[in-house]
Protein backbone atom coordinates (compact mmCIF):
# COMPACT_ATOMS: atom_id res chain seq x y z
CA UNK A 1 0.00 0.00 0.00
CA UNK A 2 1.17 3.59 -0.67
CA UNK A 3 1.04 6.58 1.84
CA UNK A 4 -2.30 7.76 2.44
CA UNK A 5 -3.08 11.15 2.94
CA UNK A 6 -5.30 13.51 5.28
CA UNK A 7 -8.68 14.62 3.57
CA UNK A 8 -7.73 18.00 4.13
CA UNK A 9 -4.20 17.42 2.65
CA UNK A 10 -6.52 16.21 -0.29
CA UNK A 11 -8.16 18.81 -0.44
CA UNK A 12 -5.54 21.45 -0.88
CA UNK A 13 -4.04 19.40 -3.87
CA UNK A 14 -7.07 18.45 -5.56
CA UNK A 15 -9.75 21.50 -5.13
CA UNK A 16 -6.82 23.71 -7.45
CA UNK A 17 -6.79 20.65 -9.82
CA UNK A 18 -10.43 20.94 -10.41
CA UNK A 19 -10.10 24.64 -10.75
CA UNK A 20 -7.71 24.18 -13.41
CA UNK A 21 -9.96 21.22 -15.17
CA UNK A 22 -13.39 23.42 -14.98
CA UNK A 23 -11.41 26.45 -16.75
CA UNK A 24 -9.75 23.82 -19.13
CA UNK A 25 -13.40 22.36 -19.41
CA UNK A 26 -14.99 25.33 -19.92
CA UNK A 27 -12.49 26.44 -22.70
CA UNK A 28 -13.53 22.79 -24.38
CA UNK A 29 -10.52 20.93 -23.47
CA UNK A 30 -10.41 17.51 -21.99
CA UNK A 31 -7.69 16.53 -20.77
CA UNK A 32 -8.23 12.61 -20.66
CA UNK A 33 -4.79 11.68 -18.93
CA UNK A 34 -5.36 12.90 -15.11
CA UNK A 35 -3.07 10.86 -12.32
CA UNK A 36 -1.13 11.81 -9.93
CA UNK A 37 2.11 12.00 -11.95
CA UNK A 38 0.28 14.78 -14.15
CA UNK A 39 -0.13 17.10 -10.84
CA UNK A 40 2.95 18.87 -9.92
CA UNK A 41 3.08 20.71 -6.47
CA UNK A 42 4.87 24.12 -7.13
CA UNK A 43 6.47 25.23 -4.45
CA UNK A 44 6.83 29.43 -4.45
CA UNK A 45 7.32 31.69 -1.55
CA UNK A 46 3.97 32.19 -0.98
CA UNK A 47 3.28 28.72 -0.51
CA UNK A 48 2.55 26.00 -2.81
CA UNK A 49 0.63 25.74 -5.52
CA UNK A 50 -0.96 22.53 -7.14
CA UNK A 51 -0.86 22.11 -10.85
CA UNK A 52 -1.51 20.01 -14.08
CA UNK A 53 0.61 18.74 -16.09
CA UNK A 54 0.32 17.31 -19.54
CA UNK A 55 -2.20 18.13 -21.94
CA UNK A 56 -0.74 16.46 -24.75
CA UNK A 57 -3.25 13.99 -25.08
CA UNK A 58 -6.04 16.49 -24.69
CA UNK A 59 -8.82 16.21 -26.67
CA UNK A 60 -10.85 19.39 -27.75
CA UNK A 61 -14.85 19.39 -27.46
CA UNK A 62 -17.62 21.17 -28.67
CA UNK A 63 -16.87 24.19 -30.97
CA UNK A 64 -13.14 23.93 -30.20
CA UNK A 65 -12.93 20.64 -32.00
CA UNK A 66 -13.86 21.81 -35.51
CA UNK A 67 -10.72 21.49 -37.43
CA UNK A 68 -9.27 19.20 -34.91
CA UNK A 69 -8.11 15.53 -35.45
CA UNK A 70 -10.10 13.61 -33.49
CA UNK A 71 -8.15 10.50 -33.21
CA UNK A 72 -4.86 9.17 -33.08
CA UNK A 73 -4.70 6.22 -35.68
CA UNK A 74 -7.57 4.43 -33.48
CA UNK A 75 -5.27 4.35 -30.19
CA UNK A 76 -6.53 4.69 -26.87
CA UNK A 77 -4.40 7.38 -25.26
CA UNK A 78 -4.49 7.56 -21.35
CA UNK A 79 -3.41 5.56 -17.82
CA UNK A 80 -5.94 3.02 -17.69
CA UNK A 81 -5.89 2.60 -13.68
CA UNK A 82 -7.57 6.23 -14.17
CA UNK A 83 -9.56 6.12 -17.44
CA UNK A 84 -13.20 6.32 -17.22
CA UNK A 85 -15.10 3.04 -18.49
CA UNK A 86 -17.03 4.80 -20.79
CA UNK A 87 -13.16 5.92 -22.54
CA UNK A 88 -13.02 1.60 -23.02
CA UNK A 89 -16.17 1.81 -25.10
CA UNK A 90 -14.75 3.73 -27.80
CA UNK A 91 -17.67 6.04 -27.74
CA UNK A 92 -18.33 9.19 -26.82
CA UNK A 93 -16.83 10.65 -23.55
CA UNK A 94 -16.40 14.43 -22.49
CA UNK A 95 -15.40 15.69 -19.47
CA UNK A 96 -17.39 14.10 -16.68
CA UNK A 97 -14.37 11.55 -18.25
CA UNK A 98 -12.05 13.57 -16.51
CA UNK A 99 -13.58 13.80 -13.28
CA UNK A 100 -13.61 9.52 -13.01
CA UNK A 101 -9.53 10.17 -12.96
CA UNK A 102 -9.64 12.91 -9.90
CA UNK A 103 -12.26 10.55 -8.40
CA UNK A 104 -9.65 7.37 -8.68
CA UNK A 105 -6.69 9.54 -8.02
CA UNK A 106 -8.79 10.78 -4.45
CA UNK A 107 -9.63 7.24 -4.19
CA UNK A 108 -5.91 6.70 -3.78
CA UNK A 109 -4.70 9.48 -2.02
CA UNK A 110 -7.15 9.30 0.43
CA UNK A 111 -7.33 5.23 0.96
CA UNK A 112 -3.43 4.05 -0.24
CA UNK A 113 -4.73 2.03 -3.28
CA UNK A 114 -6.36 2.30 -6.74
CA UNK A 115 -9.93 1.59 -6.64
CA UNK A 116 -9.76 -0.93 -8.61
CA UNK A 117 -6.72 -3.98 -8.71
CA UNK A 118 -7.73 -7.07 -10.20
CA UNK A 119 -5.74 -10.16 -9.32
CA UNK A 120 -4.28 -10.24 -12.68
CA UNK A 121 -1.79 -8.38 -14.76
CA UNK A 122 -4.13 -8.40 -17.43
CA UNK A 123 -5.16 -4.90 -18.47
CA UNK A 124 -8.46 -6.35 -19.24
CA UNK A 125 -9.41 -7.41 -16.29
CA UNK A 126 -8.70 -3.94 -14.72
CA UNK A 127 -11.16 -2.78 -17.56
CA UNK A 128 -13.78 -5.35 -16.57
CA UNK A 129 -13.85 -4.76 -13.08
CA UNK A 130 -14.17 -0.42 -13.81
CA UNK A 131 -17.10 -1.29 -16.79
CA UNK A 132 -18.68 -3.35 -14.21
CA UNK A 133 -18.06 -3.25 -10.34
CA UNK A 134 -18.62 -0.49 -7.81
CA UNK A 135 -15.22 -0.22 -6.50
CA UNK A 136 -14.61 -1.10 -2.73
CA UNK A 137 -16.30 1.20 -0.42
CA UNK A 138 -13.66 4.20 0.43
CA UNK A 139 -14.65 4.28 4.37
CA UNK A 140 -13.85 0.45 4.30
CA UNK A 141 -10.24 1.55 3.34
CA UNK A 142 -10.12 5.47 4.81
CA UNK A 143 -12.29 5.28 8.10
CA UNK A 144 -11.31 8.91 8.92
CA UNK A 145 -13.06 9.83 5.49
CA UNK A 146 -16.65 11.30 6.32
CA UNK A 147 -19.44 10.13 4.84
CA UNK A 148 -20.26 12.99 2.91
CA UNK A 149 -16.59 12.75 1.26
CA UNK A 150 -17.07 8.97 0.87
CA UNK A 151 -20.36 9.81 -1.17
CA UNK A 152 -18.89 12.56 -3.22
CA UNK A 153 -15.55 10.17 -4.18
CA UNK A 154 -18.30 7.36 -5.25
CA UNK A 155 -20.13 9.88 -7.52
CA UNK A 156 -17.11 10.56 -9.02
CA UNK A 157 -16.29 7.13 -9.59
CA UNK A 158 -19.84 6.28 -11.15
CA UNK A 159 -19.77 4.21 -14.37
CA UNK A 160 -22.44 6.64 -15.52
CA UNK A 161 -20.94 9.84 -16.64
CA UNK A 162 -24.01 11.97 -15.79
CA UNK A 163 -23.77 10.98 -12.22
CA UNK A 164 -20.73 12.72 -11.72
CA UNK A 165 -20.20 16.14 -10.56
CA UNK A 166 -18.65 18.61 -13.28
CA UNK A 167 -15.43 20.31 -12.32
CA UNK A 168 -16.30 23.64 -11.07
CA UNK A 169 -18.91 21.57 -8.60
CA UNK A 170 -16.23 19.05 -7.68
CA UNK A 171 -13.96 21.73 -6.33
CA UNK A 172 -16.55 23.67 -4.28
CA UNK A 173 -17.71 20.41 -2.87
CA UNK A 174 -15.07 18.98 -2.12
CA UNK A 175 -13.67 22.22 -0.38
CA UNK A 176 -16.90 22.10 1.72
CA UNK A 177 -17.08 18.42 2.84
CA UNK A 178 -13.06 18.75 3.87
CA UNK A 179 -13.73 21.91 6.10
CA UNK A 180 -17.17 20.94 7.50
CA UNK A 181 -17.58 16.96 7.45
CA UNK A 182 -21.71 16.58 8.06
CA UNK A 183 -22.23 18.55 5.38
CA UNK A 184 -25.08 16.86 3.02
CA UNK A 185 -24.01 16.00 0.00
CA UNK A 186 -27.00 17.75 -1.68
CA UNK A 187 -27.49 20.68 0.15
CA UNK A 188 -26.53 23.81 -1.47
CA UNK A 189 -26.14 23.20 -4.77
CA UNK A 190 -28.70 20.80 -5.65
CA UNK A 191 -26.95 18.08 -6.29
CA UNK A 192 -23.80 17.23 -7.83
CA UNK A 193 -23.94 18.21 -11.35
Amino acid sequence: DKVQLPPRRCAEIVVPVCSALAAAHAAGVVHRDVKPSNVFLHRTPLGEVPKILDFGIAKMSGEAAIGQSLTVDGSLLGTPAYMAPERFRRGPYGTKSDIYSVGAMLYEMLSGRLPFIPSSADPLALVAMQAEEDPPPLRARCPEASPALAGLVKAMLSRNPEDRPSADVLARRLALVVADPFTPLDEEMGGLS
